[in-house]
C-alpha cells in the first residue's frame, strides 16, 4: 500500500492495483466522495481525523456534459471555501485542482519525486488512482494501457504541466480550464489520444467516452460526516415498526432536542445566507451528522452539506451580480424542475411549459447589449399573427410572460434566456445560453442570436423561476414539520399495531406522499385564511402574546384556550395533522406555534390578500420568491432563528408539562380519535372542493322549503277533513313530531352532515 498525500495535510491509501483502502467510494447526483484524512495509523488502518475528498461524478458518455459537471464542481469548491468554518453548515477546508502528489511508502519513507495523480472513473469498472512520472507510471499494468491508447507517461505528464501552466495565467479563477482526460475509447483526431478541455473546446464539439483517466480535476476536502438525516429517520421508523422500543440514536432526545435540531440547522441557514449564498437543496439528505466518537447523537452536530451547490450571489462582480450582459466566466444556478422533492419550494422543482406563442422576434439593444423579445400568436391558423401585451397600462400583467421577474429564464427551441425586466409588450434578457442535452448551459454572444431569431416560428415554450434565499426558508418550513411528523408516526406506532402506520414507517414513498398533503395543505389559501382568523381571535398575532410565559398542560381539556381553537381549525382541515400534534407529545401550544412557524416559511408577503394578514406575527419571514429580505442579505433567516429560539425557550421552561402524556379524553377533546382510521386517505379540502360542498348546502336547504311547504298544506288539508274533531289530537303529535325532525335536518345541513 502506498499513502498519497494530496495535500500536507490530506491523505489517501492506494492498494497494489491501484485501488483505494477503506470505506468504499461513495456518489451522489454529480460528485463522488472518496475517503481520506490525516494521520493514518498503518496499525488500525484508520485516520486520526478522517475526511471527505470530493471529485467531479464525471461518468456521462458525453464530453460535454462530463466538462459541466467538472465545472459545477469547481464553483462548488470555490463556495464551499467560502462557507468554512460556519456554524450548521459543511464547508470546505480546501479548494483545489489536484495533480502533483506526494508519496509515502509503508516505511513511512517519502519519495523526492512527485508525480500527477490520476483518477480513472468508468460506469464499467472500479474507481482506480495511477501516478504518472515523468518517464513511468504506477501501477505498472497501466503501462500497457496506455500504450493501447497510443500516449505515454511523457506525453500525459507534459500536457498536465501545460495545463497547470494555462489555469495559472488565466486571470478568471471563476472559470474552468485545462481538465485533462486520456479516453478509454478515443474518438478525437488530436495527437496521442490525450484531450484538454475547456468551455472553448467544448461549445464546438461533443464526443461519445465510456470513461477514462482524468487528471488536474477540481477536488474538494471536508470533514467526514457519518450520516444523513434522512437515513436516521427511516432507521428510526423501522424500528418503531418492528416493535423496537428503544432507539440508540434518538432515544435519549426529548422535545426540546428536536427544537435544538432545529435551531442548529436554522444557524447554518442564516450563516450562509449572511455570507449572500443560496444553498438551494434543503432536504433530510443533505443534513448530516457526525458522531466524534459519541454512541448517541447530539442535536449540534447537525450540519447542512452540499452547501456548494446553490449559488454564491457575491462571486462575480458587482455589474455581473446585478445581470449585466457581460458573462464571461459566469455560471449559470442549474435549472429548476429536473429534479422534484417534497421539500422544494414551487419556483425550485417547476419548469411550465406553455404553447400559446406561435412567432417569436428578438432584437439586439444598441445601448446597452441587452436582448428584447416580443412574442407574437395567432387566432386561428389562417390569421396573421399578432403581438402580445404582456402587461396593461398600469403595469399590472395580462399574461403568463407578464409575471416573471429578474432572474427568471425562458426557454424555446434549444436556447435559454435569462430576464432582467419586464416591459408592456417584451421582455428585456440580459444573458442567452444554449442547451446541449437538454442540461449543458453554453453562453451565446447576444448579437448572434438576434440574427439567428429575427422573427422565428415556435411549438412552445418554458417557464423556469429564479429561486433565491426565500426557497431556502421555505424549504425548512416543510423540513421542520417533517421532523415531527416522524416523530409522531414512532410515538403512534409504539402506542398501537396500525397497519396503515407500519405502510408509512417502511416505505418511503408513501409516507412522503401522506406527508405531501399536509405540504399542500399549508398552502391552500382557504386554510391560511382560516388560521390566521383563529391566530387573530386568539391574540397570537403580536410577539409579546406568542411567546408569553410557559406552555400550558393539558390545555386541550377545556377546550377555551387559544392554542384549542387553533388546533380545531388544523385537525379540521386535515386529520393527518394529528400525527404532526403526538409529535410535539399532542402539547397544543406548541403545536400551535409550530405550524405558524411553517406558515411563515412557506408564504410569502406579496401571496397574501388580506392587509390584516401582513402585520404583527402573522407576516411570512420572506417578502416575496425572488428576494428573502428588503435590505441586508440574510434578514429572513435571523428573522427566522430568532423565532425557534424564542421556541426553544419556551420549551425549556416548560418540560415537566411536554414529557407528560396526554390522556386519551384529551385527545378526543382537542378533535381527534386517539387511534387514526386511514392515514392513508387523504380528504384535502381546496377552495373548489368548498365551494362544491356549500353549492350542495345551499341545494339541501332549498329541498327543506319545499319540505316545509309541503307540512304546511298537509296541516291545511287536516283542518278540512272531516274527521278533524277526531284527528286534531293525532294531527298536532304528527305536525310536532315532523317539525322535530325538520329542525335536526336543518342543523345537519348546517354542520356540512346534511
Amino acid at each position: 500500500m502506498k499513502e498519497i498525500k494530496i495535500t500536507p495535510t490530506t491523505s489517501i491509501i492506494a492498494n497494489e492495483d491501484g485501488t483505494l483502502e477503506g470505506v468504499l467510494p461513495m456518489e451522489g447526483t454529480l460528485g463522488i466522495i472518496f475517503h481520506g484524512g490525516r494521520g493514518f495509523n498503518w496499525d488500525t488502518r484508520t485516520f486520526n481525523a478522517p475526511r471527505a475528498i470530493k471529485l467531479p461524478r464525471v461518468l456521462e458518455d458525453d464530453s460535454s456534459l462530463n466538462f459541466h459537471i467538472a465545472e459545477i464542481a469547481h464553483q462548488e469548491g470555490i463556495l464551499a471555501s467560502k462557507l468554512n468554518g460556519q456554524v450548521g453548515v459543511v464547508g470546505a477546508n480546501e479548494s483545489f485542482r489536484i495533480n502533483y502528489v506526494t508519496v509515502v511508502d509503508q516505511d513511512q519513507r517519502q519519495t523526492s519525486e512527485q508525480p500527477i495523480l490520476g483518477v480513472y472513473l468508468s460506469n464499467t469498472g472500479k474507481y482506480k488512482i495511477c501516478l504518472v512520472y515523468k518517464d513511468r507510471v504506477w501501477p505498472d499494468d497501466q503501462a500497457e494501457r496506455l500504450q493501447l491508447l497510443d500516449t505515454t507517461p511523457a506525453a500525459i505528464h507534459q500536457a498536465v504541466q501545460g495545463a497547470i501552466a494555462d489555469s495559472r495565467s488565466f486571470d478568471n479563477d471563476i472559470e474552468l480550464n485545462g481538465v485533462v482526460v486520456v479516453p478509454e475509447r478515443n474518438h478525437r483526431a488530436e495527437a496521442q489520444g490525450i484531450h484538454v478541455m475547456s468551455r472553448q473546446t467544448e461549445q464546438t464539439y461533443h464526443s461519445r467516452e465510456t470513461g477514462g483517466w482524468w487528471f488536474n480535476l477540481p477536488c474538494m476536502i471536508s470533514p467526514w460526516m457519518e450520516v444523513d438525516l434522512q437515513r436516521l429517520l427511516s432507521e428510526y421508523l423501522a424500528k418503531a415498526a418492528s416493535g423496537q422500543d428503544y432507539d440508540e440514536r434518538f432515544g435519549t432526545w426529548t422535545i426540546d432536542s428536536w427544537c435544538q435540531l432545529l435551531d442548529t440547522l436554522a444557524n447554518g441557514l442564516a450563516n450562509l445566507h449572511g455570507l449572500d449564498a443560496i444553498h438551494g437543496d434543503q432536504r433530510p439528505a443533505n443534513v448530516m451528522a457526525t458522531f466524534m466518537g459519541l454512541g448517541e447523537l447530539v442535536p449540534s452536530n447537525f450540519s447542512w452539506i452540499d452547501v456548494g451547490l446553490g449559488a454564491d450571489l457575491t462571486a462575480q462582480p458587482d455589474e455581473k451580480k446585478d445581470h449585466s450582459p457581460d458573462s464571461n466566466g459566469y455560471t449559470p444556478p442549474p435549472l429548476g424542475g429536473v429534479r422534484t422533492s417534497i421539500f422544494y419550494a414551487p419556483e425550485r422543482s417547476e419548469g411550465i411549459e406553455y404553447e400559446d406563442v406561435d412567432v417569436v422576434e428578438i432584437e439586439e439593444s444598441e445601448a446597452d447589449g441587452k436582448l428584447s423579445i416580443r412574442f407574437f400568436w395567432r387566432r386561428n391558423s389562417l390569421a396573421d399573427v399578432e403581438q402580445l401585451q404582456l402587461k396593461n397600462e398600469t403595469g399590472a400583467p395580462i399574461h403568463v410572460l407578464g409575471t416573471l421577474q429578474q432572474g427568471d429564464r425562458v426557454q424555446f427551441r434549444d436556447y435559454l434566456f435569462e430576464v432582467d425586466a419586464v416591459a408592456g409588450d417584451h421582455l428585456l434578457c440580459n444573458r442567452a445560453y444554449e442547451l446541449a442535452l437538454g442540461r449543458v448551459i453554453v453562453h451565446l454572444d447576444a448579437h448572434r442570436v438576434a440574427d439567428l431569431f429575427q422573427r422565428k416560428s415556435i411549438s412552445r415554450y418554458r417557464i423556469f423561476y429564479h429561486w433565491s434565499q426565500a426557497s431556502d426558508i421555505y424549504s425548512f418550513g416543510v423540513l421542520a414539520l417533517y421532523v415531527f411528523y416522524v416523530r409522531g408516526l414512532v410515538e403512534l406506532l409504539r402506542e398501537s399495531n396500525n397497519t396503515s402506520l407500519a405502510v408509512l414507517a417502511t416505505d418511503q414513498t408513501q409516507r412522503e406522499k401522506a406527508f405531501e398533503g399536509l405540504v399542500l395543505m399549508l398552502r391552500n389559501k382557504t386554510f391560511q385564511k382560516n388560521l390566521y382568523f383563529s391566530l387573530r381571535e386568539a391574540g397570537l398575532d403580536d410577539s409579546e402574546a406568542l411567546f408569553n410565559g410557559r406552555l400550558e398542560a393539558n390545555s386541550a381539556r377545556e377546550g377555551r384556550d387559544a392554542a384549542s381553537q387553533i388546533v380545531r381549525i388544523v385537525l379540521t382541515s386535515d386529520n393527518q395533522f394529528s400525527v404532526v400534534r403526538r409529535g410535539v407529545n399532542n402539547n397544543n401550544g406548541l403545536f400551535a406555534r409550530l405550524m405558524l412557524l411553517c406558515m411563515k416559511c412557506v408564504w410569502r408577503l406579496d401571496e397574501l390578500t388580506s392587509e390584516i394578514d401582513k402585520r404583527g406575527n402573522l407576516i411570512p419571514f420572506c417578502p416575496d420568491r425572488n428576494r428573502a429580505d428588503t435590505g441586508a442579505q440574510g434578514v429572513a433567516s435571523r428573522d427566522l432563528l430568532r423565532y425557534i429560539t424564542d421556541l426553544r425557550v419556551m420549551v425549556g421552561a416548560s418540560m415537566a408539562v411536554l414529557s407528560a402524556p396526554d390522556t386519551a379524553e384529551e385527545t378526543r377533546i382537542a378533535g381527534r380519535p386517539t387511534e387514526p382510521t386511514d392515514l392513508l386517505e387523504r380528504h384535502i379540502h381546496t377552495e373548489d372542493e368548498l365551494e362544491k360542498k356549500e353549492a350542495e348546502l345551499k341545494e339541501t336547504k332549498e329541498k327543506l322549503d319545499k319540505l316545509r311547504q309541503r307540512l304546511e298544506s298537509f296541516k291545511s288539508e287536516l283542518k278540512r277533513n272531516k274527521y278533524g274533531s277526531f284527528l286534531r289530537v293525532d294531527k298536532n303529535s304528527v305536525c310536532r313530531r315532523m317539525n322535530e325532525l325538520l329542525a335536526q335536518s336543518v342543523v345537519r345541513s348546517n354542520e356540512g352532515e346534511s
